[in-house]
């Protein structure tokens, strides 16, 4: 059974938090989910989001050792940044839980940007750009695909950032201003998990309610227009294997239609049993790999198949296949079983979600920001309900060539 029990509570200044009680642990899980990712900046400004990611570890005006304060407790903390959200968390014992509120409050609206401590997240995000995006095997390939599939929304650019010289030229005038924009109560939401007193209300009310906030605009980003005919893009690298990528757009994560695509995908290319694996690897063995996905987006995103070609095997005649086995979907009915497997699959994990004290904080968080965190368990009905048919007639209608962007980013 789904532990649905939860409370929420909203202060004057547009701080909203949630409680979700787990009785048994001795360890509290302190959740601040900040409304702000990629998508929010400015196309000559990008990677901020994930640069501030950095800069909130740097400490603040009463912390300045953020991660020695937190280890000192007996905790662990960490982040981590996408389009469209950051999310950092701290989980201790219960009873250092007022510590973990201290902290986050304080790196809340006394955050320590100085030149010294922005060059130094500068260099490190500027290294991580070169490792992981510029130096890497297939590193560019999001840089690739995004500018491909996205000429209008923000989404066109990664959350790493659209060039280093972005974060490079980035200043303390600039830093502050999109601290203060974006890091207030009225666009954070606080989830605690775990074990906590009955206090906890009166602590939280103690730490955020005194910082200031400005309603933030509500965003209306320019969506893409409808794809007409596919798009093609050939880049070749020093890469080992051929790949494959295939884009089709979907609508994004409050969408009706949003569970249905995700079904879809798993039903491609989730696992060693999904059809394309199990045709295009194990028996014509023309990929090496192959899955299928969901960016999982708040606006309209992507469904993605990616497949690594065997090196002996033609490019051509591999998309080829790969196409016919997507167009020709239709003519073999997705079966119980299948159905059965992937539902089971979503259905499980978040089952397990409910027992992982961050993972459940953060979920809250985010449904939260995108309306209500009831949405969460809601969903846990929606992808229950699916049908075959509704599978079927999606795939009826997405799964065709004139509905994708189609990179193939090749070896040299």
């Amino acid at each position: 059974m789904l532990n649905k029990t939860f409370h929420k509570g909203k202060l004057s200044n547009g701080f909203r938090y949630i409680l979700y009680p787990v009785e048994d642990t001795t360890l509290v899980c302190v959740n601040v989910f900040y409304f702000v990712g990629s998508r929010d900046e400015e196309p000559d400004k990008t990677g901020f989001a994930h640069l501030f990611e950095h800069l909130m570890f740097a400490g603040s005006e009463y912390a300045p050792s953020y991660d020695s304060e937190v280890e000192s407790a007996g905790g662990i903390n960490n982040a981590f940044t996408t389009q469209d959200f950051t999310d950092y968390f701290i989980q201790l014992p219960s009873y250092n839980i007022e510590l973990a509120l201290w902290l986050e409050s304080d790196r809340m609206q006394h955050l320590n940007i100085n030149e010294k401590s922005l060059n130094i997240q500068k260099n490190v995000v500027i290294e991580e750009f070169k490792q992981t995006h510029l130096n890497q095997p297939y590193g560019d390939l999001l840089h690739i695909l995004f500018d491909m599939c996205y000429a209008r929304h923000p989404y066109r650019w990664p959350t790493i950032g659209l060039t280093p010289e972005h974060i490079e030229k980035a200043t303390l005038e600039d830093v502050k201003r999109f601290y203060d924009k974006w890091y207030q109560p009225s666009n954070a939401i606080l989830a605690i998990s775990g074990k906590y007193h009955d206090d906890i209300e009166m602590l939280i009310e103690k730490y955020f309610s005194d910082i200031p906030s400005t309603p933030i605009d509500e965003r209306d980003y320019p969506l893409e227009s409808p794809i007409k005919h596919q798009v093609r893009k050939v880049v070749k690298r020093n890469v080992p294997l051929n790949l494959i990528v295939i884009a089709i757009p979907m609508p994004g994560r409050l969408s009706p239609q949003y569970s249905t695509y995700d079904i879809l995908s798993d039903i491609l290319g989730n696992g060693n049993s999904s059809r394309l694996y199990t045709s295009l690897v194990k028996e014509k063995k023309l990929f090496i790999s192959i899955d299928a996905s969901v960016m999982g987006s708040v606006d309209p995103g992507l469904l993605l198949i990616l497949g690594f070609v065997k090196p002996s095997i033609d490019v051509k005649k591999a998309e080829d296949t790969l196409w016919n086995e997507l167009v020709n979907f239709r003519k073999k009915p997705v079966t119980d079983k299948e159905l059965d497997k992937v539902r089971n699959m979503y259905l499980s994990t978040l089952s397990m979600n409910i027992y992982d004290l961050q993972r459940i904080g953060f979920e809250l968080s985010f449904y939260e920001a995108l309306g209500s965190a009831d949405l969460l368990f809601e969903n846990y009905e929606i992808y229950k309900s699916i049908t075959k048919d509704e599978i079927m007639n999606l795939a009826d209608d997405i799964l065709k060539p004139d509905n994708a962007f189609v990179l193939n980013y090749l070896k040299k």
